[in-house]
């Protein structure tokens, strides 16, 4: 009876420590990044045949320097983060052992120092939003990576979220690939004849493609930036084009309004005015973006001039309350890489009305950028030539947006930047005196042109057909 009670004792005690052995084993596997099989090839840890052939033939060494706030101080959903990463570098340094090092900071430890060591490779914390208790408070935290490579300026991937872990090594090895041919972006711009001085300007940015979008099936998708200028024929496939070129992670300036503005000189000598609609085009484009320009003439008490060439090709000056001077007290380029400087022109322009909760189901934030003072007014459009004196202030209706930012709820998405005019890039405005436009559109370029920008919408991400279109 007790040799059992010993052979039973034993049988425990041998699950016990097999047990314990499992457990032990599997803290370490996790510790050595081996813990998983990856038998998709699709995790962090199974490095693609085109990053291990570029590993293979790269010369110099690469240094990873990852800036990461520890896992158990994340909030909830940045807790995610930090071990994919450390699994990626550590693929990367098994791939090229004598060619790849890592190592992985978390700056606050050191306090200042470590602070001070991660802004001189340009890292930078952001703050996160967290709910406890009902209570709701904001906090600093580090998910930066740095990549060093030998010879080569530093390349910095600021703010890594779960949203980028799917494509975070295909965003390293477009990074790297740029360091033998930096990428040059490809402006497309589709446009009327009369905005050749911007696009003679915008070639300094990148190479520049007119195009043709009378039908969709011209759209440049390879383009970096799509700037369209006065949309006038737009059908549901122009939509869905759009769509799936901003899912893409591509950029895009949209410019119009629901009127033109023609100028003439009557027999008395007086400038007059002729309003054209321009069709449901603009309309029809913003509508899936949760945007609604107002077919109103709109007006406002800080007005500026402009000219033009009457019939005998002389020069004429034309100072009327819908040419909507823009102070830089009412418009900002928060987010852009230089502030509002100076003072724009906008002429013949459509108030943007927003539905915010169409913007939120199009998967956007909404910045508004631009507005009227509150002294602006609007009066029904004109259907025959008018004067200045025909012009009537009746209707009062306070701020109007002039110019808003579609920012995308996915990191991994494009940027929409829609004005109500286009008077900006036209010939004449475009280089006119006393106005900004310039600087203005040499800002919104140099922001959209930005190395890592670019970079990181030519990753390639996989993308749903593009689907027919129907019949009747």
């Amino acid at each position: 009876m007790k040799q059992k009670h010993i052979f039973t004792f034993k049988i425990t005690l041998f699950f016990v420590l097999l047990l314990a052995l499992i457990v032990q084993s599997g803290r370490l596997l996790t510790h050595t990044q081996w813990g998983k099989w990856d038998l998709t090839g699709q995790q962090l840890g199974s490095l693609n045949d085109e990053t291990r052939q570029y590993l293979s033939a790269f010369s110099g060494k690469i240094a990873f320097t990852y800036f990461a706030t520890p896992t158990s101080q994340m909030p909830a959903h940045l807790k995610s983060v930090v071990r994919p990463v450390h699994t990626l570098l550590n693929a990367l340094s098994h791939a090229a052992p004598n060619k790849i090092t890592y190592r992985i900071i978390d700056p606050d430890l050191s306090g200042s120092k470590g602070q001070s060591y991660a802004a001189r490779k340009k890292a930078s914390p952001f703050s996160v939003r967290t709910i406890k208790q009902d209570e709701h408070s904001e906090r600093d935290v580090w998910s930066s990576l740095v990549i060093a490579p030998e010879g080569h300026k530093e390349i910095l991937i600021q703010k890594i979220t779960p949203e980028d872990l799917p494509f975070l090594e295909n965003l390293i090895l477009t990074h790297l690939k740029s360091l033998q041919e930096s990428p040059k972006p490809t402006l497309a711009i589709s446009s009327p004849n009369y905005v050749t001085l911007f696009a003679e300007f915008a070639q300094q940015y990148g190479s520049v493609k007119h195009v043709d979008l009378t039908q969709a099936a011209q759209f440049p998708y390879e383009a970096d930036l799509l700037i369209w200028l006065e949309p006038q024929k737009v059908e549901q496939s122009h939509i869905r084009a759009l769509e799936r070129f901003v899912r893409a992670g591509k950029t895009v300036i949209l410019s119009g309004s629901t009127y033109v503005i023609d100028y003439g000189v009557n027999d008395a000598n007086q400038i007059t005015y002729q309003t054209y609609p321009t069709g449901t085009g603009w309309q029809s484009l913003l509508a899936p973006f949760g945007i609604r320009p107002q077919p109103d003439l709109l007006m406002d008490e800080n007005q500026g001039p402009i000219f033009f060439r009457d019939t005998k090709n002389q020069v004429r000056q034309a100072d009327a309350p819908f040419h909507l001077r823009v102070m830089p007290g009412s418009y900002n380029l928060k987010g852009f890489l230089s502030p509002a400087r100076g003072a724009l022109n906008f002429v013949g322009a459509s108030p943007l009305e927003i539905d915010p909760r169409k913007v939120t189901s199009a998967g956007f934030q909404v910045d508004i950028l631009a507005t009227t003072t509150e002294k602006a007014f609007v009066q029904a459009l004109p259907q025959e030539p008018f004067t200045q004196k025909d012009i009537k202030a009746e209707l009062s209706v306070g701020k109007q947006n002039l110019m808003i930012r579609l920012s995308p709820e996915n990191p991994w998405q494009g940027e929409l930047l829609i004005l109500g005019t286009t008077s900006p890039f036209r010939d004449g405005i475009f280089n006119q005196p006393n106005y900004g436009h310039r600087v203005f559109l040499q800002t919104v370029l140099r922001t959209y042109t930005e190395r890592s920008r670019i970079a990181k919408g030519r990753v390639t991400r996989p993308q749903p057909p593009s689907l027919p279109n129907l019949s009747g």
